[in-house]
């Protein structure tokens, strides 16, 4: 029998509420009881507007794993807790390889703790700097851009809208693959995704020539050349079914006016106050691709003000370096994500699957290949001491 998994105890008089998914260690018999005791700081990874991010070992939860733990005050205001309530939300609904999980939840009178599957390899931003140039070449690019879609799509899905897409909000595993983190300026809506019949083959899907070349190897035996293969059923176009992700947005009878996220990020129409759907992701998606490939932001001023200019400003059309190599294909994929009109954006899953930018990804196996580059392990050397030893009332 497993443990209540939203368990509630009293600590000190402290009290701690336990989100449990490591229950490896929890018995039968009693309530798994967590808090700030259970963890010692390691490295000090960062900080944001609101709350800092350790590494951080747990003690006396049997065997001794690594994690990282998010802090936040519960003295920084309503709005703010309301943002954490959030990003525990999705951390805890989200089960998807590209995205954050979520292992413990608790508080105390005065912070809230989250805790969750410590990413070694730090920021994508990190490892864009870390790049000649800092920024890839377009196969890397392709790569890294189909993990954080399938991320988007999964998330659209469950009918949450991330709003703050960007480096530094994307972490890598240590394996080499991309986890999305940091939700909380997401939205939540009710979603009823459509399922619709697909009129076209997928690129990736094998066909019994396939089957047959791959089952005969050149030093396969004469009996197992003799063997009948296996084939698996040809499915007619028709009966390749993909769930739309746009269509239940927009019928969703719902609409978001609050203007966040980050500025070099955000879409023309939630800076002018706009109503907008879930194309406001695949224009920031568009943007994080932009940067990969070019090593900054297409409409970046030398101010804030020139760079909200430069996203209201119909007649500033986006453009391209030209010393920079890039295919007309990923130029066009840009071009229709980053449509400042988002009536005529391109903002359909199935479409930006299918676009020929992306013909060479095997969806069904992305997580299954190899990363093109090695993330940037994060050093102990790294870490400040004031910074581990500032904030020591946080953990006992």
């Amino acid at each position: 029998m497993v443990p209540n998994r939203d368990a509630l105890c009293e600590d000190n008089q402290e009290r701690v509420i336990v989100k449990v998914s490591d229950n490896a260690f929890a018995s039968d018999n009693r309530t798994l009881c967590v808090g700030p005791q259970n963890f010692k700081k390691i490295l000090f990874l960062g900080k944001g507007s609101h709350g800092r991010v350790y590494s951080v070992k747990s003690v006396g939860l049997g065997i001794e794993k690594l994690y990282a733990m998010k802090v936040v005050c519960k003295d920084e205001g309503k709005e703010r807790l309301n943002q954490i309530a959030m990003e525990q939300s999705v951390l805890n609904e989200a089960k998807h390889p590209c995205i954050m999980s979520l292992n413990y939840a608790f508080q105390t009178d005065k912070y809230h703790y989250l805790i969750m599957p410590y990413c070694a390899g730090g920021s994508f931003l990190q490892l864009l700097r870390h790049q000649r140039n800092h920024r890839l070449e377009e196969s890397q690019a392709r790569f890294y851009a189909a993990e954080v879609f399938v991320a988007l799509e999964y998330l659209h899905l469950l009918g949450i809208l991330v709003r703050d897409l960007k480096p530094e909000n994307i972490l890598l595993h240590e394996s080499g693959h991309l986890m999305l983190s940091d939700f909380d300026l997401a939205t939540r809506i009710h979603a009823n995704p459509n399922v619709i019949h697909n009129q076209k083959r997928p690129s990736w899907f094998a066909t019994r020539k396939d089957y047959r070349r791959d089952s005969i190897s050149p030093g396969a035996s004469a009996e197992r050349k003799k063997r009948r293969p296996l084939h698996r059923r040809r499915m007619s176009q028709c009966e390749y079914p993909f769930l739309d992700t746009e269509t239940h947005f927009e019928t969703a009878n719902w609409q978001e006016y609050s203007v966040v996220g980050t500025l070099d990020y955000i879409a023309p129409e939630v800076i002018s106050d706009e109503t907008y759907t879930s194309s406001i992701d695949w224009w920031a998606f568009g943007i994080l691709l932009y940067e990969m490939l070019y090593s900054t932001t297409p409409f970046k001023g030398s101010t804030k003000a020139e760079t909200i200019e430069n996203l209201l400003d119909l007649s500033k059309e986006l453009t391209f370096p030209e010393e920079i190599p890039v295919s007309a294909e990923a130029k066009d994929l840009l071009q229709r994500l980053l449509t400042k009109n988002s009536d005529i954006r391109l903002k359909s899953p199935q479409h930006i699957r299918q676009h020929s930018f992306f013909s060479t990804i095997q969806w069904p196996l992305i997580r299954h290949t190899k990363p093109p580059l090695k993330p940037i392990f994060e050093q102990a050397g790294d870490a400040k001491l004031d910074e581990l030893t500032k904030y020591d009332h946080e953990v006992l």
